[in-house]
């Protein structure tokens, strides 16, 4: 084939085809006749694939490499000069965002005042610790996959909320849950945006990252089954240890309730710097970052465990047995115990809550709730965890709770009670009818 030839085959011009071949890129044989140079299949595929590394922005001098090495070499060759190729449009990025700044602050003083104001700035990103500087601030701001999907995981609530109260006619509950389930949406919008726009604009980052977080979701797998072991332990404990032997059903004190979810973020914590411990993990992405904040702890380690078990003790200590006769409460300073007779009980509440916003379960809106007072202190009960040998109780959720107040009631002790709010129970309709003949009785 003909110079001309190689032309039309390559899209390269004859000025650059001889350009390649006095830099030695290709070896042109020539016809012995007229000395014409004949080019084979084999310089039309040398010639494509220099051009495209040229276009690929590589030098001769790395072509003339490149040409040289095994082809399993290229792979690697493309990823180094991928990555560099993505810093240098990070750095155009940059460079285009301070010469819009210098624009917009042209309108209030002199352009040669706002050069000279911004060279420091220059000087700063040109030197290793604003480049170290950039490398930080742009791995903080690039989102993993990882990151992205346990937050959509989370947001997901409110709006899973929203659908259920839509399939139930829960019409008193969709003001604030449509608010909740808005904003929420919009985050996951602006989640998965800001996700896609730093994957495309720092594509080699943001894989990095997601390669660095490849173990988030079996470690989460394994917190949530170390959670889950967690409530069964603690539930174990309970009625295998400090239950009495014919109770009913039990509850654990309201305060209880909401530090059981700090007791398990705190033996989550745990968990997790000794899995990465064990592991020995690095370079996994964030988990790197909370290896290195686990190991600074030191001493705090000992106040995190510490506070564990504290808390483990509160849980297990602030239950309250309830039996055919007695009501056994136990307490942070009472472990054991202190029994009293139904006789005993003071006065009765029971109603609905009519809280939105609040800790204590009992009082959120639509809440059914159950009180005693006993020698001055007041127990609540809402969702009894009742004993497996009673089937009817097993079978009748809530059964317990009606008994019970009908032998409190028997006994002539003052009962005060409240139908407001019972519209917003989100209970199935047996429950509630149950809730309001105990309120009624």
């Amino acid at each position: 084939m003909t110079i001309k030839d190689a032309e039309k085959l390559t899209g390269l011009t004859a000025k650059s085809i001889r350009y390649y071949e006095t830099k030695g890129l290709i070896q042109v044989k020539r016809d012995q006749q007229n000395d014409y140079r004949n080019y084979t299949e084999e310089d039309i595929q040398q010639l494509k694939r220099i051009k495209v590394l040229r276009y690929l922005e590589f030098t001769i001098e790395e072509i003339a490499d490149i040409l040289q090495q095994e082809e399993t070499e290229l792979a690697g060759i493309l990823q180094s000069k991928s990555r560099q190729l993505e810093a240098a449009s990070e750095g155009y990025l940059e460079k285009q965002r301070i010469c819009d700044a210098l624009l917009k602050d042209s309108k209030k003083n002199t352009l040669s005042q706002v050069i000279d104001d911004y060279s420091d700035t220059v000087e700063f990103l040109e030197s290793s610790e604003g480049e170290e500087f950039t490398r930080g601030f742009l791995d903080a701001i690039c989102p993993s996959f990882s990151a992205a999907a346990l937050e959509s995981l989370i947001l997901s609530g409110p709006i899973l909320w929203l659908f259920i109260h839509i399939s139930q006619k829960r019409w008193d509950m969709m003001l604030f849950n449509s608010i909740a389930a808005l904003i929420c949406t919009v985050s996951l919008a602006l989640i998965w945006g800001n996700y896609f726009k730093h994957k495309k604009q720092h594509k080699q980052l943001v894989q990095t990252k997601n390669k660095g977080n490849i173990l988030a979701f079996p470690i989460l797998i394994l917190l949530i089954v170390a959670a889950l072991a967690l409530v069964v332990c603690i539930d174990t404990l309970i009625q295998k240890v400090m239950a009495p032997e014919y109770f009913l059903f039990y509850q654990m004190s309201q305060m209880a309730e909401p530090l059981m979810v700090v007791l398990i973020v705190l033996f989550l914590v745990i968990c997790l710097g000794l899995i990465c411990r064990f592991w020995n993990i690095k370079g996994a992405g964030f988990l790197e970052g909370y290896v290195e904040s686990w190991n600074k702890l030191r001493k705090g380690k000992i106040f995190v465990v510490f506070a564990f078990l504290a808390g483990l003790y509160y849980c297990l200590t602030s239950v309250t047995f309830v039996t055919e006769k007695e009501i056994i409460c136990h307490s942070f300073f009472h472990p054991f115990g202190v029994t009293y007779t139904y006789e005993d009980v003071e006065t009765i509440e029971t109603g609905f809550g009519g809280s939105y916003f609040t800790v204590l379960e009992y009082q959120k809106k639509g809440q059914f709730y159950y009180q005693v007072v006993l020698d001055g202190r007041t127990v609540t009960f809402t969702a009894p965890t009742v004993n497996e040998k009673y089937q009817r109780y097993v079978m009748d959720t809530y059964l317990e709770l009606e008994e019970f107040d009908s032998a409190l009631v028997d006994l002539g002790i003052p009962k005060e009670s409240s139908e407001e709010n019972w519209k917003s129970n989100d209970l199935d309709t047996q429950y509630v009818e149950r809730f309001l003949r105990i309120v009624r009785n």
